[in-house]
């Protein structure tokens, strides 16, 4: 187990459940649209984990954490 799912009682998705995709017949725009829906949910699963996400500013790294603390990450 790693330290996200210590715990945690996470079960896999059946493979029917997983919508699949040959991403070189989908029309212009669509892969954003799928990558976006997926990258949102992970976003939403985190967060309701209690995990910070981690931000990209002008070049910056930082971590935000669900209660609004902010930490700065150096490189």
């Amino acid at each position: 187990m790693t330290a996200i799912n210590d715990g945690l009682k996470v079960q896999s998705p059946e493979p029917a459940q997983f919508e699949r995709h040959n991403f070189m017949e989908l029309r212009d725009g669509e892969v954003n649209e799928i990558s976006q829906a997926a990258v949102s949910k992970a976003l939403a699963q985190k967060e309701a984990m209690g995990l910070p996400i981690t931000i990209w500013n002008n070049g910056n790294p930082y971590r935000q954490h669900p209660n609004g603390r902010i930490e700065y990450i150096q490189i």
